[in-house]
């Protein structure tokens, strides 16, 4: 089992975690996201969404904010090929020990759990969507969570 943030996954660690899913190590893969570096005092990160106001993507009268859209880690990941792969949000606690059991279960597999417990400023004020549970991706059958 390994854990980092969305940063360390997403941008810094990126290479590793990529070349590891290539060749098919056996692990289970834990994201963290809070949708910026936070231990480098909230700056903006290719998983802060649109938007967002950080101390390097600053929203105010000559800036919306972050510029780019969040960067999909679960669908670039999905495209190593890797037996499974899921999103999940602390406010469905039920459907996120399920996809932790079902990451555990299979094979060479990353489970990307998504726990936006410190969002910056001018963030998204909720955890998840209303009705919405993340999703999953398993190369036989791919479906999004509704």
């Amino acid at each position: 089992m390994a854990m980092g943030g969305d940063g360390a996954t997403s941008d810094i660690g990126f290479q590793a975690l990529s070349g590891a899913l290539e060749r098919g190590h056996d692990f289970l893969y834990l994201m963290f996201d809070n949708e910026a570096y936070m231990n480098t005092g909230i700056q903006r990160s290719s998983a802060t969404p649109w938007g967002a106001s950080t101390t390097t993507s600053p929203a105010g009268k000559k800036s919306i904010g972050q510029k780019t859209q969040k960067k999909n880690m679960a669908a670039i990941v999905a495209a190593h090929e890797i037996p499974y792969v899921a999103t999940a949000c602390p406010s469905y606690p039920f459907d996120m020990m399920e996809k932790v059991k079902k990451g555990l279960a299979v094979t060479v597999r990353l489970s990307l759990m998504s726990f936006p417990f410190a969002q910056p400023a001018g963030v998204r004020q909720w955890i998840c969507p209303s009705g919405w549970a993340g999703w999953r991706y398993r190369p036989a059958f791919f479906r999004c969570m509704k």
